[in-house]
């Protein structure tokens, strides 16, 4: 999935034009408010990065489950805390983000930590790309994050994302 969401996946904006990207930058805004570090750091567990954060029951109900922080000064320039070009919309550097969907007891990454990567489909979209920037570096999505136990059992739980900064 990505963010902004958009019916065609595609980002169209006119950096001389707000009223192009306003609506992306605010619904950047309100995807973005669980990942405030404060409220991160209220709800959720600092977890040892490199290693699932599996929360077995052993026979008595584990309830409701905890989860690890994921917080938004991890995306970098890409946060939107602080930003006067609105996730580099305002300059024609926009971030996207990245989020994998919920799937329950999922063990991403087999042992290894994800990274998600960015390549054109054609060879003209390749030309196109240009440079980019990610955040966490490298697209890496941790196995902290994972399994995700469902809705009902793990209340606080927020997806990983990574955001490319175009």
């Amino acid at each position: 999935m990505i963010r902004p969401k958009t019916e065609n996946l595609d980002v169209i904006v006119n950096v001389s034009d707000t009223e192009s990207w306003d609506q992306h930058v605010q619904k950047l805004n309100k995807f973005l408010e669980p990942y405030n570090d404060s409220i991160q750091a209220q709800k959720n567990d600092v977890c040892r990065p490199g290693r699932y954060y599996e929360q077995p029951d052993n026979g008595v109900l584990n309830y409701p489950k905890r989860a690890c922080q994921f917080n938004r000064t991890q995306l970098g320039n890409c946060s939107g805390i602080g930003d006067s070009t609105h996730y580099g919309y305002s300059t024609g550097q926009p971030c996207v983000f990245i989020k994998m969907n919920r799937v329950i007891n999922f063990y991403a990454g087999a042992n290894q930590s994800m990274n998600v990567t960015c390549a054109g489909k054609r060879d003209e979209d390749a030309e196109n790309l240009g440079n980019f920037v990610m955040f966490p570096a490298n697209g890496n999505i941790d196995l902290m994050y994972f399994p995700y136990y469902g809705k009902k059992f793990h209340v606080n739980y927020t997806q990983p994302l990574v955001a490319v900064k175009f």
